[in-house]
């Protein structure tokens, strides 16, 4: 007797072999219908959990981008408010600026108005000179300023000054001040 088994085809089934098989049709069968009633419900909680995972992200996305447009709101608000701030200040700088310039030119014809309006009146200027030498005292000299800038009189070391751009300093002075009390 060999040791050897009888050699058969690999490709031919044994008949034996055949009918066990048909026998297992059925539970073949049931493995396949819980295998794919398996593979069934395997894709089915994939796909709620995959809908669930859209769904968070999706929510996540939506939180984020409502933060974004809060923080991108109040960055607009801040550099607004800035704008306005160095607007305001820019705005008040140049009324200022209008305001200097316009004083300016008030002051200078106011100047040029009482240079002309006294410079050129002789009776009031003997009147001024003798109002000066009376507060100087008796015997001041009295002399007009260079340029027709005034009167002056002078009595032992003692001065005593009517200057016409000061007279016209003290009454646009007091001009601005009565119409800043309305």
């Amino acid at each position: 007797m060999s040791l050897l088994a009888p050699r058969t085809s690999m490709r031919e089934p044994r008949r034996e072999q055949l009918r066990h098989d048909a026998d297992l049709d059925p539970v073949r069968e049931a493995v396949r219908r819980q295998a794919r009633a398996t593979a069934a419900s395997l894709l089915a909680d994939a796909d709620r959990r995959a809908g669930a995972l859209v769904a968070e992200a999706e929510a996540q996305a939506a939180r984020m981008r409502e933060l974004a447009r809060g923080r991108a709101q109040a960055e607009a608000d801040v550099e607004l408010a800035q704008v306005r701030r160095r607007t305001r200040r820019r705005g008040r700088a140049l009324e200022l600026d209008a305001r200097r310039v316009a004083y300016e030119r008030l002051v200078a014809r106011c100047h040029a108005a009482v240079r002309e309006a006294l410079g050129g009146d002789e009776r009031l200027l003997a009147a001024i000179a003798e109002l000066l030498r009376q507060r100087c005292g008796p015997g001041a000299e009295v002399t007009r300023l260079p340029g027709g800038a005034g009167v002056a009189a002078r009595l032992e070391g003692r001065e005593v000054t009517c200057a016409f751009d000061a007279v016209a300093d003290q009454e646009v002075a007091r001009l601005l001040g009565e119409r800043a009390e309305r």
